[in-house]
């Protein structure tokens, strides 16, 4: 996912699930403020999924299975 999506500031909704992308979930996505559904399942994504998730406070759905990520789930997504 390129970096410069994070200037989407009205962004609602984003589905890139079945994509076969990978690499690192780019930090520009937690500034997606007014987003409120997130699809990303089925894809190569890895590393860790970052606590800022919490600064989505509008998302509503979140869908991020079949990666490849590892870590703890941020307890920031129960906020």
């Amino acid at each position: 996912i390129p970096s410069s999506y994070g200037n989407l500031k009205s962004l609602l909704l984003m589905d890139f699930d079945f994509n076969q992308l990978d690499g690192t979930l780019p930090r520009q996505l937690w500034q997606l403020t007014n987003l409120r559904q997130l699809d990303l399942n089925d894809n190569n994504f890895d590393g860790e999924l970052s606590g800022d998730i919490g600064k989505l406070k509008q998302l509503r759905f979140f869908q991020i299975d079949n990666n490849q990520l590892e870590g703890a789930i941020p307890r920031a997504l129960g906020d």
